[in-house]
């Protein structure tokens, strides 16, 4: 056991600034007999600290009857796990739940509880229930309570002795209960009571909610949540800001509840790193750090990773938003669960690498160990260590990174990356726009560029400018201040159309001091709650008739269906039935992403050149104001504008798409280095030199210590020699 302390953005080992290295060992999964042994392997493999949930259903399986002693199963035994974990020289972070999630029974929720208190759970708005909870009603908050006690009353010593150091508050908050729901809206009675206090607080008259709005309600007792074919957009996105804020007051809750029961210790939260809604990163980071969580693999193809550069987008939004905290990689995926997917030992070798290269100080592999339910049933992950407790080929990759880190994690940490003066800015709010009131053929259209361009966007846009020689910081928008944008000389920023206005007005100041600003996929044309920009100094072209061409879309919609038939082929082989929970909400998702990017078309630069343009373009009519930048069919699909020192550029097509998917690898040289040719030319114009000579298909990370620097090469294409 070491002592561990973290302190602002730095973790200290026994007094020296190091990185937190392991993972998730799911004892609880695990036969006993493989416990001691297996620990010792992940000991060999240099991992510092061992990460567990602990299963509410598991441990009080009948109500007020505990087990933590292995009375009933030896895989209870939490006393006896922790003391082994201590004595192979194990640190260790508890995640308690409530929920778990982990494509396990009830998400780790008693079933006893919900067939006692069904007033608990969220009721859709046919009339239907969930088997989900609405998380901030009293009566499971009491039941909550209750097994917090039960459960710190053990663990208190650990956190005492500072053993345990860390404790997960709940899992991927807002994914189990709104991440398999079309429509987000939740009818339980207790829910609408909140929401309905939430709308009077807020808008103080009925008045000014309906003109807000555009309703018409007589009373703030009339109020309900949004109904699918019947309310408007502003209505949607207001009730999903609503949802993101009842979950941070869940979480505050929770926190406060092992508060009280005296744990002092380093609390943190985790989020997919996508930001989906109702995932507000930002907004939990005040309530602890907020983790990421990401996966290189989970698409029926054989490239080495689905997204590519995700890998490089995920830790350095978590970066700017956690601030003054440590980065933490909360699930490292290491492996998947579907069998019919390839997870390759390259894919966790980069993921893992390129986290620690990009500021991660807690890197939590998930997981560590495969598993069996209690009721036989095997949970193969592909993990370093197989059910059977013997190593697997994934065990010598985490082992060689941990005695890299073993030798080089104290420099690493000590060190500061290098980046470009140039950002890349997220405006979270946009994720609520994928929920819609209604659907049909052109909806669907609109509804996927949005996505592309808010999930997958900014995360293209890295692989591009690090192909080009150049290493951009990614922002939460609204987290950006003036002192960090006078130090910048470009701002990227992807828009689905609209923004808050004191985020507006930032960027307004941006550009009118000098700075330029380049949007890509919409126009920002009004704010959230639907206030036109009258006067746009940013964006002063107007669309042109029969504005939009959308690039292979049938297309994709034909091969994405044949594949969801197939994939209902492949889910009737799958025994392990919880996980089909997790493979059947990442439908079509999981499936669409082997083909964004792949289409598209050439078009014409002002340089002179050609350049690709991917999944659709936007045309705007010529006016005094604008100079094109990019055409396509003679129709201007990209053009900048002077305000006050600075500039805005406008790009109407999603760039580079290609390069956050599996089509990356297979996309022509001659694709690539159009967009890094023009991207290059733009930031050299703005007075931004390249940080390194650029190389094809490697990513290059520069550390800066007092002394020295570490580069880190990671290569994203082909095999190479040396």
């Amino acid at each position: 056991m070491k002592k561990i302390k973290i302190e602002g953005s730095k973790v200290f080992i026994n007094n020296e600034e190091n990185i937190l290295y392991g993972g998730e060992f799911q004892y609880f999964r695990i036969p006993r007999i493989y416990w001691d042994n297996s620990l010792k392997l992940l000991k060999e493999a240099c991992c510092n600290f061992i990460s567990f949930y602990i299963p509410w259903i598991w441990h009080e399986y009948e109500e007020n009857i505990f087990d933590f002693q292995g009375k009933t199963y030896p895989e209870r035994d939490l006393i006896s796990f922790i003391e082994l974990c201590k004595k192979n020289g194990f640190n260790i972070i508890v995640r308690p739940g409530p929920y778990i999630y982990a494509e396990y029974q009830g998400f780790g929720i008693p079933e006893w509880l919900r067939q006692k208190h069904p007033e608990i759970l969220i009721k859709y708005e046919n009339g239907k229930i969930s088997h989900e909870i609405s998380l901030n009603h009293p009566i499971y908050l009491e039941y909550v309570k209750k097994w917090y006690e039960n459960l710190f009353r053990i663990l208190k010593p650990y956190f005492d002795e500072n053993l345990i150091f860390a404790c997960q508050i709940d899992n991927e908050t807002g994914l189990p209960q709104f991440g398999y729901v079309p429509y987000m809206s939740d009818f339980n009675e207790d829910t609408i009571l909140k929401y309905r206090l939430y709308c009077q607080n807020r808008f103080t008259t009925i008045e000014n909610f309906n003109s807000i709005l555009k309703t018409n309600y007589k009373d703030f007792e009339e109020i309900e949540p949004p109904r699918k074919y019947k309310s408007n957009k502003y209505h949607f996105r207001l009730y999903g800001e609503f949802i993101e804020d009842y979950i941070i007051q869940y979480l505050q809750t929770l926190k406060s509840m092992i508060i009280s029961f005296g744990i002092n210790t380093f609390f943190y939260l985790n989020d997919p790193y996508l930001c989906q809604w109702p995932h507000h990163s930002t907004k939990k980071s005040k309530i602890a750090t907020i983790g990421y969580d990401t996966y290189p693999k989970f698409s029926f193809s054989d490239s080495i990773l689905d997204l590519p550069f995700s890998l490089s987008y995920a830790p350095e939004l978590f970066s700017s938003i956690n601030n003054n905290s440590i980065t933490i990689g909360a699930e490292i995926g290491c492996g998947w669960f579907d069998p019919h997917i390839e997870v390759h030992e390259e894919s966790t070798l980069q993921l893992a690498l390129v986290s620690l290269a990009r500021n991660t100080k807690l890197l939590a592999y998930y997981i560590l160990h495969d598993g069996l339910e209690h009721y036989n049933q095997e949970w193969v992950f592909k993990a370093p260590i197989n059910l059977f407790g013997k190593t697997t080929p994934r065990y010598d990759v985490i082992k060689s990174i941990g005695i890299f880190l073993k030798n080089y994690g104290n420099k690493i940490s000590e060190s500061e990356q290098a980046y470009s003066p140039i950002i890349i800015g997220v405006y979270i709010p946009h994720a609520r726009d994928i929920i819609r009131p209604n659907v049909n053929y052109l909806s669907v259209l609109d509804e996927m560029n949005n996505a592309l361009i808010h999930f997958n966007g900014a995360s293209s846009l890295i692989g591009m400018l690090v192909e080009s020689g150049y290493n951009p910081r990614v922002y939460d928008l609204e987290l950006l201040d003036n002192e960090i944008l006078r130090k910048t000389k470009v701002l990227f920023l992807f828009s689905t159309g609209h923004i808050d206005k004191s985020s507006y007005l930032k960027i307004l100041r941006f550009v009118y001091e000098g700075g330029t600003l380049i949007t890509i996929g919409n126009p920002i044309y009004e704010d959230d709650i639907g206030d036109k920009i009258e006067k746009d100094y940013l964006y002063p072209a107007i669309p042109e008739e029969n504005n939009i061409i959308h690039f292979g879309a049938i297309k994709i919609l034909s091969k994405v269906s044949l594949d969801i038939i197939n994939y209902q082929i492949r889910r009737t082989k799958i025994s392990h039935k919880h996980s089909l929970n997790t493979l059947d909400m990442m439908q079509p998702f999981s499936e669409s992403i082997k083909y964004i990017g792949k289409d598209g078309d050439w078009a014409d630069t002002f340089l002179g050149n050609k350049i690709w343009l991917s999944k659709f373009a936007s045309f705007w009519k010529p006016n005094s104001k604008i100079i094109p930048l990019i055409k396509y069919n003679e129709k201007i699909v990209s053009y900048y504008t002077r305000y006050g020192y600075g500039k805005s550029i406008f790009i109407g097509s999603l760039l580079g798409l290609f390069y956050d998917s599996s089509t990356f690898y297979t996309k022509e040289k001659k694709k690539k280095e159009s967009l890094t040719s023009f991207f290059s030319y733009l930031l050299k114009e703005n007075g931004i030199k390249q940080l390194y000579k650029p190389q094809n298909d490697i990513e290059i990370i520069i550390r800066n210590t007092k002394k020295e620097k570490i580069i880190f090469c990671i290569n994203r294409g082909k095999k190479k020699k040396n």
